[in-house]
């Protein structure tokens, strides 16, 4: 039985446009077993983008990278880098530190956030005894993407290109794809006059 993904329409409805901080983020992961499922992956890499505010930092797994041909990184570029949990933390104290007041919502942008990012970021919340900041949700671009765009496949290089031309290529690094994202949303909001809270108001989820 496929585990419920808790929408969080609610939060959407009691906040105030004033009350949101909507940040753009992307995560590039790498695992043990090179046949396993990508969202059992350990991060090596968090990319976000918030206004001008941006994170951008690798992460060391703790174990070989093995999927360099898709990201291009190596175990040379994490070998002196903060361990995943480190980094972790201090992109929750980044994600804090986003809020005016302990009041306001962040909510992080990511392509295929609710079936990828939010799971990802899940486990290692849970394995790592982190913790999040209250107030933090997933918001997922696939499904907008695609349903204004009238593609069948989602991926951000298909959409990307669609809007841009054909000389877009996908990086596969967190901030660059972070950057992307929030370039082809802004797009797709001003050309449907419609605010970014709109746009996603039913793709907002709980972590």
């Amino acid at each position: 039985m496929k585990k419920r993904i808790d929408k969080a329409t609610n939060i959407f409805e009691s906040k105030a446009q004033s009350s949101w901080a909507l940040c753009f983020f992307d995560l590039e992961t790498c695992h043990i077993n090179p046949k396993g499922d990508i969202r059992d992956g350990t991060i090596i890499e968090i990319g976000a983008i918030c206004d001008y505010k941006v994170f951008s930092k690798l992460c060391n797994p703790g174990h070989k990278i093995n999927n360099t041909s898709i990201h291009g990184i190596s175990n040379d570029d994490v070998k002196y880098m903060g361990t995943t949990k480190m980094v972790l933390k201090e992109f929750f104290t980044w994600i804090e530190n986003l809020k005016d007041n302990e009041d306001e919502v962040v909510v992080l942008i990511a392509h295929n956030g609710a079936n990828f990012d939010r799971k990802v970021l899940n486990r290692h919340i849970s394995n790592m005894n982190l913790e999040l900041p209250s107030g933090v949700y997933i918001a997922d671009s696939l499904y907008i993407v695609k349903s204004l765009l009238d593609i069948k496949k989602g991926g951000l290089e298909i959409a990307y290109k669609k809007v841009f031309g054909d000389q877009y290529i996908e990086k596969h690094r967190a901030y660059e794809d972070s950057n992307d994202l929030k370039k082809l949303i802004q797009y797709l909001s001003e050309k449907h006059n419609r605010s970014l809270l709109d746009l996603f108001k039913n793709y907002i989820y709980t972590i």
